[in-house]
């Protein structure tokens, strides 16, 4: 359990953890209305190592078999070219990642008559740090330099009442709403192009999602309504969720650089096809990339969508050892088809399904057998419909082929180097 990672020179990490909190309630009207609050904060602040993709901190160039490779210099730019690895090898070594999170809670519970139970509840979170988007506390270790992360802050709310409602002694009602929301801001940590240089780094620059944004607004009523009778516990019910999103959820819009293996003029250093090969470090030293790679196109979505549900379930007791539960549930989802536009290249994209047959049907059984410590089987077979998420129509919409365009440049092609930035 004490073992060190490979990576980490022998030494264990600091990684700090904190996490406290508070509950507090009690009567407002002696039995008449109650309140509960509590808050919670989680603080993270973990490390985060920075290495080259060979496990090191300290980058070296290394010299070639003489004279048919050089390697990463030759004695004519050996200055240069160990210039760049120390300035590359700056960006390593250990960091730390924050998180700061915190949520609380307000409950307030008020009985309106022997009959009337109504409850409302507030709930609110909120959490952000720095180098928080990329960073896993399990494994402190990452090939990508601080400078590909960012800090991401979330602002999620929520109010809920509840209505609980007998009408007979055998009838109850439960009506529920409940409003929502959830922002989330991603910051990138610079808006230096992205840069990745093959064999040494996985990347440094601005990171290829980074920033991004999304607003989430829901509002969701549920009712259920409760019948017992002597045999027989039926239930009927029905629910409506209604979200609104935007979503900026860019993908490469900043560009990329990729140093590879490329074959330059020995004297220039200008790409050529049948010139001298350059490995990835010696390239960069000299600025001279062999791809480059950007997006383009609107980024911004927004994929609301409505879901409606309704059930109806009976259990019965058939006898005094064996109950059998019969339900039913039918569930519809439909999307938004503001901004989705079909490819007349691609006929089907653009387009969001529209499905009305999800019927479910749910069946389930118990039976106890002995008397004073009974063993109970149960079984059950049942027919499930999942929600589409918000994100599938968000990607309908923005990849269709003409929202966004790709672009890629080869540094070695005549053409593609005219216009190479």
């Amino acid at each position: 359990l004490n073992a060190v990672h490979a990576f980490t020179e022998g030494k264990d990490p600091q990684d700090r953890q904190q996490q406290f909190g508070f509950t507090f309630g009690g009567p407002i009207k002696q039995n008449k209305a109650f309140f509960f609050v509590g808050l919670d904060q989680h603080i993270f602040q973990v490390p985060t190592l920075v290495r080259f993709l060979d496990g090191s901190t300290k980058l070296t160039p290394q010299k070639g078999d003489e004279p048919l490779h050089h390697g990463d210099y030759e004695d004519t730019d050996k200055a240069l070219v160990f210039a760049a690895a120390d300035q590359l090898s700056t960006m390593t070594g250990n960091f730390h990642s924050a998180q700061f999170g915190s949520t609380g809670f307000a409950k307030v519970d008020v009985s309106l008559t022997p009959k009337h139970y109504l409850t409302a509840r507030l709930n609110a979170s909120r959490y952000y740090g720095s180098n928080n988007v990329f960073f896993d506390p399990s494994s402190p270790i990452t090939t990508y330099m601080m400078s590909d992360n960012g800090e991401e802050q979330v602002n999620t709310a929520s109010g809920s009442l509840s209505l609980t409602s007998s009408f007979t002694p055998r009838t109850v009602s439960h009506l529920r709403a409940q409003l929502s929301r959830d922002l989330q801001q991603s910051f990138a940590n610079t808006d230096q192009t992205l840069t990745r240089i093959s064999s040494v780094t996985d990347g440094f620059g601005r990171s290829t999602i980074l920033p991004r944004n999304t607003n989430e607004h829901r509002f969701h009523l549920t009712e259920t309504l409760s019948r017992e009778g002597s045999r027989h516990s039926l239930k009927f019910g029905g629910d409506g969720l209604f979200t609104r999103i935007m979503n900026y959820f860019p993908s490469l819009s900043g560009g990329e650089y990729i140093f590879d293996d490329i074959k330059v003029d020995p004297w220039t250093f200008e790409p050529m096809i049948g010139g001298m090969e350059t490995t990835p470090l010696r390239a960069y030293a000299h600025a001279v990339p062999r791809y480059y790679i950007q997006n383009f196109g609107s980024y911004a979505t927004h994929p609301n969508t409505n879901e409606y549900a309704a059930f109806a379930q009976d259990t019965i007791r058939v006898t005094d050892r064996l109950a059998l539960s019969l339900g039913v549930r039918y569930d519809l989802q439909t999307f938004a088809t503001a901004g989705l536009v079909s490819n007349p290249l691609w006929p089907a994209s653009g387009k969001v399904p529209f499905d009305t047959n999800n019927v479910s049907p749910r069946v389930g059984l118990a039976y106890s057998i002995g008397n004073n410590r009974p063993l109970v089987i149960r079984a059950g077979y049942g027919l499930f419909y999942t929600r589409i998420p918000q994100i599938y129509t968000s990607t309908v919409q923005s990849d269709n082929g003409l929202a966004a365009t790709n672009l890629i440049l080869d540094n070695t092609d005549f053409y593609h180097h005219q216009i190479f930035p």
